[in-house]
């Protein structure tokens, strides 16, 4: 080449380093997958991480059954084994492989695998992102306001309620004990009222007998005064009589 690279052509230049590019092809593409490589492993991993993540959140979402279809978590969890096992095989097949042949996995085959499964995730994504949820029925016109109250209730409602009537209970509770203490209450009066009108009732008897032991008394007096006044009057009359007599 040296010898006959001053006097040849340019047909014979250029076919000389197309032979060389040849020769030296497997060497230039290890030499660029030793630099290429580790970035398409650490972003394919990273990819599975977050695919992995993302197949238990999107589970978990309130209303995952009317984002998703059936059919989302299939396609999904099926791009997400798939890739993983062709990437951990061709990985193990890599590292048991000659360093100075060809390599079997390369970085491009890896980037591709990925945006399959980054495309699916973002899908998605999207999906959940740009979710209208739809809007609630409104109760009917002809049912009653009590039953449109009762359905549109929360369970926030239903814990108010609950301590209301807890409330109610206890309220019920202490005006039955108030009520209890108030009987009790009048009965003492009343019991107290009772022994006061005995006492006086007791008091005021020897006061009856005592009127009518005077009023007894005080009829024969009076019997004696009405005898003495009749025989008074009956002398009077005698002695008029006897008085026509003496003048006589």
């Amino acid at each position: 080449m040296d010898e006959e690279g001053f006097d040849a052509d340019e047909a014979t230049l250029k076919k000389k380093l197309k032979e060389l590019k040849e020769l030296s092809k497997e060497l230039r593409l290890r030499m660029k997958e030793t630099e290429e490589r580790p970035k398409a492993i650490a972003s394919m991993l990273q990819s599975l991480n977050l695919t992995s993540g993302f197949l238990v959140s999107m589970k978990k979402l309130p209303d995952a059954k009317e984002i998703y279809a059936e059919k989302d978590f299939t396609d999904i969890e099926k791009v997400y084994t798939e890739t993983k096992n062709w990437f951990t095989t061709n990985w193990k097949k890599h590292n048991e492989s000659d360093p100075t042949k060809k390599p079997v996995f390369l970085s491009k085959d890896i980037l591709y695998e990925q945006n399959k499964l980054d495309r699916e995730m973002v899908y998605l994504i999207n999906k959940a992102k740009y979710y209208v949820p739809k809007p609630k029925p409104k109760p009917k016109a002809n049912t009653t306001s009590e039953a449109g109250k009762n359905k549109t209730k929360t369970t926030s409602d239903e814990n108010a309620k609950t301590k209301t009537t807890d409330e109610k209970k206890t309220e019920e509770k202490k005006g039955e004990k108030k009520d209890e203490e108030v009987k009790k209450d009048e009965e003492v009066k009343k019991e107290k009222t009772e022994e006061t009108k005995e006492q006086t009732e007791s008091k005021d008897a020897p006061k009856e007998e005592l009127k009518s032991e005077k009023e007894e008394t005080k009829q024969p007096e009076e019997t004696e005064k009405q005898t003495d006044n009749k025989m008074e009057s009956k002398k009077e009359d005698s002695s008029k009589h006897h008085e026509p007599e003496d003048e006589l």
